[in-house]
């Protein structure tokens, strides 16, 4: 449990994504009908019962990622509405109308594997255009065009809520989208407020969202003309030589991709830029939790696993770790490491961090610093000190602005495999 709570925040850690756009077509059809105090009363006098009224809704959206977890989608359609309702006269009215509508819906988007769900909500703006019909028996009795509405009383223009919720289904780089939203307006139907009716609409949308970004082939599992996944299990670190998929895949494009930009996040918040292109060596793998691998999947199902890499800029060579978590039918998360050759475990190393930049600043001279994030740079084992399988002292390098602190830790393991650690004073 633990573990898995640090993954959490081990992702929160993590930087926002750059900009991912999609643009597409959308196309709905929905059942449109009028509501409010005054229409529920004509509907009881008359004895009339509403029936389904069904239009249909075109048009185009774009969708703005943030965030894996947060979007804007504007979208711009031509849209058909109205009611018809049927009398104990035996007479069927029926409305219709045309609007050029422009949404605006915030979105949070719930990873799943290849299908997200999506909850949305936002703001809608109708404009009507063309001519609004009202028949009784199909016998057309108005035909307004706007500047007969505006006579009429009848508003042209509405401002209403949009929100809904469903599916986004990921094909390559683009996205098919399905969900159901309602519709409510905000404003009567009546301009002048008189009458208390307005419209809504509860609608069936599906949407093909194309990827507008560039698609970094590198960054893509490649695909394996010799060696097809097949179910089975990385036990240990010894079996992946054994696999020939696994060791496919953590030497591929994709994994490799994720090595360099790791790099490249450590390097600025050294303040050392990404000028330089370079490739990560010697580059070590350790399995944490075993590495489920199933046929017809791209990524592993399940497991953990670290890689630790060296990468050379500028001169200097460093030492990064980055594990990775495994998910069914998703891209594995990638959690963060401290630099260096730590024999610290992934929980214990997000423990420390508040414990040893608070040790470091507590030893730092100039108070300019103390001001300034103090960043793990190095951490390494002391051939000097305690070292042994069980017991062993490393030394955490830590930068804050322009100084340089040691801060030195005892580590032990305890009773079932528990490791233990103490900051030495």
């Amino acid at each position: 449990m633990k573990k898995w709570i640090a993954i959490l925040l081990l992702a929160a850690a993590v930087p926002l994504t750059a900009l991912e756009i999609f643009i597409g077509p959308r196309f709905s059809l929905g059942h449109t009908y009028d509501y409010g105090s005054d229409y529920g009363n004509y509907l009881d006098f008359n004895n009339a019962t509403r029936r389904p009224s069904v239009h249909p809704s075109l048009g185009a959206f774009a969708e703005i990622r943030f965030t894996p977890l947060l979007a804007l989608q504007p979208e711009l359609m031509f849209t058909e509405s109205g009611f018809k309702d049927y009398t104990d006269w035996t007479m069927e009215n029926r409305s219709t109308q045309k609007y050029l509508e422009a949404v605006l819906l915030a979105k949070v988007i719930v990873p799943k594997g290849r299908t997200n769900l999506q909850l949305f909500a936002g703001p809608d703006l109708r404009y009507g255009i063309g001519t609004w019909h009202y028949e009784v028996d199909y016998l057309p009795l108005f035909d307004y065009d706007r500047e007969a509405r505006r006579e009429a009383d009848i508003r042209n223009t509405y401002l209403g809520v949009m929100a809904g919720a469903g599916l986004c289904l990921k094909r390559g780089y683009n996205s098919l989208q399905l969900d159901i939203r309602c519709y409510h307006s905000l404003l009567n139907v009546d301009a002048t407020d008189a009458v208390r009716r307005k419209p809504a609409a509860l609608w069936l949308n599906l949407g093909y969202g194309f990827y507008l970004g560039t698609r970094d082939r590198s960054a893509q599992p490649v695909r394996f003309k010799n060696v097809s996944p097949r179910d089975t299990l990385v036990a240990g670190s010894e079996d992946i030589a054994a696999n020939p998929f696994f060791s496919a895949y953590i030497a591929s494009g994709y994994i490799q991709k994720q090595l360099q930009i790791h790099a490249m996040i450590m390097d600025k918040m050294l303040g050392l830029g990404q000028a330089e292109s370079f490739m990560p060596f010697d580059t070590e793998v350790h399995i944490v939790e075993p590495v489920e691998i199933l046929a017809g999947l791209k990524h592993p199902a399940a497991g953990v696993w670290r890689h630790r890499f060296r990468v050379t800029r500028r001169g200097t060579t460093r030492t990064y770790n980055l594990w990775f978590a495994a998910r069914k039918r998703q891209e594995p998360r990638y959690i963060p490491g401290v630099m260096g050759a730590t024999r610290a475990n992934m929980e214990v190393q997000y423990d420390l961090f508040p414990e040893v930049r608070s040790a470091a600043l507590a030893r730092v001279r100039h108070a300019a610093n103390r001001s300034l994030q103090p960043v793990i740079v190095d951490t390494r084992v002391l051939e000097n000190g305690k070292s042994g399988k069980d017991a062993w002292r490393e030394e955490w390098t830590v930068r804050a602005g322009s100084e340089t602190i040691s801060v030195l830790i005892d580590f032990n393991v305890g009773p079932f495999g528990i490791l233990n650690y103490a900051l030495v004073q």
